[in-house]
């Protein structure tokens, strides 16, 4: 995948993960010597050599900002043990009438189907006044 071929075709992903919405990286202290290829595994190599990609945090702030405080009918959904999760939205109660939904033993795949119960209904309700229409989720 992290092939000069894999990268091309995503490497506008890459820019922006880089130099806005910010990207994970890799702790590879704990492997010491047995690391021989990448020393530094921060993906600037998806860039071509002399990029500027510098990382700048506003864009982040702002939509950051605009969800905490305007991001009003959106869901937010996760599986618990979605690696995603770990970096969610963390909501700030009163502000918004969005909601967090996290499926208990859910994974990456977690959507709307996967709730059951109050849960599922909570959703429902929360469509159905927002689009002022019946929802019929299965």
């Amino acid at each position: 995948m992290f092939s000069e071929e894999g990268t091309e075709p995503i490497r506008p992903f890459f820019y922006q993960a880089l130099t806005e919405i910010g990207f994970y990286t890799y702790d590879i202290e704990p492997f010491g010597d047995l690391i021989q290829v990448v020393k530094d595994p921060n993906f600037s190599f998806t860039m071509p050599e002399g990029a500027d990609t510098n990382y700048n945090s506003q864009s982040m702030r702002d939509v950051n900002d605009f969800l905490q405080n305007k991001g009003n009918n959106i869901i937010y959904i996760y599986g618990q043990n979605d690696p995603w999760f770990a970096s969610s939205l963390q909501l700030i109660e009163g502000k918004t009438n969005s909601l967090k939904m996290v499926k208990e033993g859910g994974n990456h795949k977690t959507r709307i189907k996967s709730f059951e119960g109050g849960e599922k209904q909570k959703i429902t309700d929360s469509l159905e006044t927002w689009l002022q229409a019946k929802i019929e989720l299965e």
